[in-house]
Formats: C-alpha cells, sequence, structure tokens
C-alpha cells in the first residue's frame, strides 16, 4: 500500500492579484516654506510598530545527547505579544497552548539526557507588519523533518482587535473569490513544481511502476486543488504589503517524497 503525507507549502508572492492603491491629495493647503509667516505645525511622534513588540517565551538553541548515543540539536522561538489587551492575551495563550507543553518536553529532556518525548525540533516565527497589523506565522519541524506545520495569527495594536481573514481581505480590497482562486493555482504550482512530468526519482515511462505512480501522483493533485480544501475561514496566509499575500496550504506528497 502506497502512503501519502500532507504537507504544509508556502505559497509565497503566488497570491499576487494585481492590487495597486491610488493616492489622490485632494484640499490640502500648500506647506509654508522655511522662513514663512505660516504657523508651526506641532511635533508628533508617530508610533512605530515593529518587532519590538513581539518577545519570546522561549528562546533557545542547542544539541544534547540521549541515553542512547543519538544526537538531537532543536530550535525553540516562541513569540508572544506585548499588549496588554484581551485579543492579544487570547493569542498569547492560544501560542502556548498549541506549542508551550512540547517545548517544555524539549528542554526537560535536553537537560536531563533523556530521549524527547515531543513532536518538534524546531519552533521558529515570522512576522509580516502591514502599519499596526501584525501577521504572524509560526512554522514547526518535526524530528523526522517530515512533520511541517504552520500557524497564523493576526492582531491589530492600534484598535486592539484580531480581524478575521474576511476582515483581511477587505482591507485590502481582495474579493474572497479571487482569492480562493488564486490560493487554488498556487497550491497547483507548487504540485507541479516537484512532480510533473509525472514522475518521481529519475523514474521514466519505460519503468513498469509509471503507470500505476502516474495514476497515484493525478490523484494527489486532484486532493490537492479540489474545492472542499479552499475555505477562507480556515486558510492561513500573510499580508505582504505590497498586493501579494504569504500562504500556508496543504499540498499532497507521496510518502518519502522530498517535495
Amino acid at each position: 500500500m502506497k502512503h501519502h503525507r500532507i504537507l504544509y507549502r508556502t505559497l509565497s508572492a503566488l497570491l499576487c492579484l494585481g492590487l495597486c492603491a491610488q493616492l489622490t491629495a485632494c484640499g490640502q493647503k500648500p506647506v509654508p516654506k522655511p522662513g514663512s509667516s505660516g504657523p508651526s505645525a506641532p511635533s508628533v511622534s508617530k508610533k512605530v510598530y515593529d518587532d519590538s513588540l513581539i518577545t519570546e517565551v522561549y528562546d533557545e538553541e542547542d544539541s544534547f545527547t540521549d541515553e542512547y548515543g543519538t544526537e538531537y540539536s532543536y530550535i525553540c522561538h516562541v513569540p508572544q505579544l506585548e499588549a496588554d489587551t484581551p485579543e492579544a492575551k487570547a493569542i498569547n495563550w492560544e501560542i502556548m497552548e498549541s506549542f508551550g507543553n512540547d517545548v517544555q518536553a524539549t528542554l526537560d529532556a535536553a537537560e536531563s539526557g533523556e530521549t524527547p518525548n515531543s513532536q518538534y525540533m524546531e519552533v521558529t516565527w515570522q512576522s509580516y507588519w502591514n502599519d499596526s497589523l501584525l501577521s504572524l506565522s509560526i512554522r514547526v519541524l518535526g524530528w523526522t523533518s517530515d512533520l511541517i506545520d504552520y500557524a497564523v495569527y493576526h492582531y491589530d495594536f492600534e484598535t486592539g482587535q484580531r480581524p478575521d481573514n474576511l476582515e483581511l481581505l477587505d482591507r485590502f480590497h481582495v474579493d474572497e473569490g479571487d482569492f480562493i482562486a488564486a490560493l487554488r493555482r498556487g497550491a497547483a504550482r507548487q504540485f507541479d513544481s516537484h512532480y510533473a512530468p509525472w514522475g518521481t526519482g529519475g523514474l521514466s515511462p519505460e519503468d513498469e511502476n509509471y503507470g500505476g505512480i502516474s495514476i497515484d501522483l493525478a490523484a494527489l493533485r486532484a486532493w490537492t486543488v479540489a474545492e472542499e480544501n479552499f475555505s477562507l475561514d480556515l486558510a492561513m496566509f500573510c499580508p505582504n504589503g505590497d498586493g501579494t499575500f504569504t500562504a500556508f496550504q496543504p499540498v499532497a506528497s507521496i510518502a518519502g517524497g522530498n517535495g
């Protein structure tokens, strides 16, 4: 029996929807030139929104050897938002609920020199800023490097609110149907970039297993782009701030493959 696995793929910048923004200055008063008698505007310091608003509960990178002589390397960076609002606290709680126990189990194993009783060897994060809006992606990697997963959280530091996916698309003037269609195209391209033309590992049409594997890959591709696998409620994506999005979408893969 063939075994299949579902991996999350980063569809970075594949979801370009041709967005553009026109900035029109209407009814603006002329700015007084230096030395003119016009009134001077009070100095207003603009609030800076950047990674200084993110700290880490865990910040650990090291390696250790267990009682059987097996060496393990781990990277644990678990973020938290520096904001005292109910929504920020909820995000911080969800992050710790999802990853905190597993990271602590890894650190306990490193301290005791025992085989890790945990799933992940890496927990890392990436921030995407659009003014006060933070989109935070967390990437986890399993000990065997086969398990790759993502989580995405959105938070607006100015309003203290946590926008949902539909509100995000509205904020960037993106149609939901166009977005889902682009997401499906991106998933198809990601699958094809690894498996097309239908074959793996130098397999050619002359090989006796070519037909069966080609059928298998066609089925996996059909699953990858199936409409039921694309829901805006479940979609994980981060706006890049330039009219494109980085999305994290499951793409089918043959177990043991490099895709």
